[in-house]
């Protein structure tokens, strides 16, 4: 369900809560101070959770289950229409809508300080979302290619894949405009020691590390590891790439591992996952939580709180981990024998520790943009000194400093 989905489909509210280590919140800190909105928790009834497509019939399935034991109290989902291209306006539009308003709602976490700055949602458990499952990017590499050794760095890719097949290249992943770009500099930038913001939204870049961790980023590209025709794919090209058979390595979400074992893969039975290596120092994977929120306004707020208690049961969290590959919210999940027979999950669970989810903003699109252009300014064979100063000065003049 959740998982072979890409942010712009399942990342529900993904923010910065519940990253996890035993279940501990971490809210996220909006940049603007919202109104303070109260929610009624004695409310019980019929409800609505506008939800992306569930393609793997995972939640569906969720919620046929909570359906029948609370028929007083269902959840009818609304589904997000796939071809939708702007999902933040889709749901910035419905959760403040005058009528049928839902009341749960699944973001993303760049989405989360602008609903919380509109007063959108309301905090429950004095969390602003709730997290129902975990991904995070790691390193599928092909068990019949490459020794089963964790490379030393991402810029240790090309001496690692040594002598590939003709039609095999090294190492691809998103690299074309978009939010899997951004999670590349990010990733290449915290490595590096440094990031774009703090916790109250403003600019903290380090010019010095940023220029170390573009100047990583490059030679990913420099070095041959991204061959020539790869340098323009997004995550669904890369990710096809891979299954087809066509690379040694792949960076991607967590969340994608089933996939590569079934249907039409090339590549069935030859695939390993590791912990995502750093760039330019020690790794900080990018973390994607599936998150809920409770809408502001919405009905029955009380059934809400209790359908994401349910959500969250352990139980249903290993469940939830093996049929659609969704990393559990609860650490002592990852122990359970289902869980830990699946690599890919094992990693989410390694990686939730040092990884971090893309920033809360509320001028996220603007920043991500200014991330993007630095990472392509680098692949495409720009001074990564001068990309990491052009970033500086939009980061500054769009947070402050």
């Amino acid at each position: 369900m959740l998982g072979a989905l890409t942010r712009r489909r399942w990342v529900t509210v993904t923010a910065l809560l519940t990253l996890l280590v035993g279940c501990t919140a971490t809210p996220v800190t909006p940049s603007v101070t919202p109104t303070v909105v109260v929610a009624d928790w004695t409310q019980r009834g019929p409800i609505t959770w506008l939800a992306p497509q569930d393609p793997s019939g995972t939640l569906a399935a969720d919620i046929a289950d909570w359906n029948a034991s609370h028929p007083n109290a269902p959840v009818q989902p609304e589904w997000l229409p796939e071809a939708t291209t702007d999902w933040d306006g889709a749901i910035q539009a419905a959760v403040t809508r005058s009528d049928r308003r839902p009341t749960l709602v699944s973001v993303p976490t760049s989405l989360v300080a602008a609903l919380v700055a509109k007063s959108a949602i309301v905090p429950l458990e004095k969390n602003d979302v709730t997290a129902i499952g975990n991904e995070a990017r790691v390193l599928f590499y092909r068990t019949d290619l490459v020794a089963g050794t964790v490379p030393a760095s991402m810029g240790a890719l090309s001496g690692t894949c040594g002598r590939l097949p003709s039609g095999t290249s090294c190492f691809g992943t998103a690299v074309a405009r978009g939010e899997g770009l951004t999670a590349l500099v990010l990733e290449a930038l915290r490595s590096a020691g440094t990031d774009v913001t703090d916790a109250s939204g403003k600019d903290v870049l380090n010019v010095d590390q940023a220029t170390t961790g573009l100047a990583a980023l490059a030679h990913l590209a420099s070095s041959g590891a991204i061959a020539v025709e790869g340098r323009a794919w997004t995550e669904a090209d890369a990710g096809k790439a891979f299954a087809d058979g066509q690379l040694a390595f792949y960076e991607g979400w967590s969340s994608e591992a089933p996939t590569f074992d079934r249907g039409t893969s090339k590549v069935v039975g030859r695939v390993g996952v590791f912990v995502l290596p750093g760039f330019a120092g020690a790794a900080v994977p990018m973390l994607r939580p599936l998150n809920v929120a409770v809408v502001s306004g919405g009905v029955d707020q009380g059934t809400g709180a209790d359908f994401i208690a349910w959500l969250n049961d352990p139980g249903r969290q290993a469940a939830r981990a093996v049929s659609a590959g969704v990393g559990p919210v609860t650490a002592s999940v990852y122990a359970q024998g289902s869980v830990r027979l699946r690599p890919a999950l094992v990693a989410v669970g390694a990686e939730l520790s040092t990884g971090r989810p893309l920033p809360s903003l509320v001028k996220y699109t603007d920043v991500s943009t200014a991330l993007q252009d630095a990472g392509r300014t680098v692949l495409d064979g720009g001074n990564p000194a001068d990309a990491a100063a052009a970033l500086e000065a939009r980061l500054k003049e769009l947070l402050g400093r």
